[in-house]
């Protein structure tokens, strides 16, 4: 997939990538007031769209566009492809009693800060335990 750069006026350039840029620019060029113009497409992988985004952050006006700068027409993101940060996957997180954290979602936040000043912060998995087994009508363990 091809990330391309495509000049809108004279400073505006937007940053992106599309399996098909042709068709790409011609979405865009629906809703934009200058005439669109592909300065050049770079092919490669789906994340050196970051790579550019990162290093022109300097640049940026707004979401991908970026005021143009001469160094846009050689630069090669393959060259100083630094592996970006992946944000880590929140895990679903479950309780040592098995029963899974979304259905803390069914006590109200009032019922939650109750608990802890009640019974202390760390009795909180055991206490909903306990509510969620009276009102799923089973004995808690």
């Amino acid at each position: 997939m091809p990330v391309y750069m495509v000049q809108a006026s004279d400073s505006l350039v937007k940053i992106g990538w599309a399996r098909d840029v042709k068709k790409r620019v011609s979405a865009l060029q629906i809703a934009a007031a200058h005439p669109l113009t592909v300065l050049r497409t770079i092919e490669g992988e789906r994340h050196f769209e970051g790579i550019l985004h990162d290093h022109f952050h300097a640049e940026r006006v707004r979401g991908e566009w970026f005021n143009f700068r001469p160094e846009m027409l050689s630069i090669n993101p393959a060259e100083m492809a630094m592996p970006r940060k992946k944000k880590p996957r929140k895990k679903a997180s479950r309780f040592r009693d098995g029963y899974d954290a979304p259905l803390l979602l069914y006590l109200k936040e009032g019922t939650r800060e109750a608990i802890r000043a009640r019974y202390g912060p760390r009795s909180e998995a055991r206490t909903i335990r306990h509510l969620l087994a009276a009102v799923l009508g089973q004995k808690p363990d």
